[in-house]
């Protein structure tokens, strides 16, 4: 991944987990954690990491991300065995 990349998960700590488990610097990434935080951006690129799906605002996030035509990337598995959630 080369883009800054926006991480909508279900907790930060699990988007820390995608973070640095693909060995991203602090600035290369951003958790998503709320809809108002997309306000103003244009395009982009993000992916869904742990349980985003659980979250009370996911589809309003979604919702944001489509109308900002932002594009989806795939990130690795959600879960590994044995991982529990947030």
């Amino acid at each position: 991944m080369t883009d800054h990349i926006f991480v909508l998960a279900g907790s930060h700590d699990q988007a820390l987990r995608f973070a640095r488990g693909r060995r991203l610097s602090p600035g290369a990434w951003t958790y998503i954690s709320s809809p108002d935080q997309l306000r103003g951006l244009r395009e982009g690129a993000y992916l869904k990491f742990g349980t985003w799906y659980l979250r009370k605002d996911a589809r309003d996030i979604e919702q944001m991300l489509a109308e900002r035509n932002m594009r989806e990337v795939e990130g690795r598995p959600l879960e590994y065995p044995g991982e529990t959630d947030d």
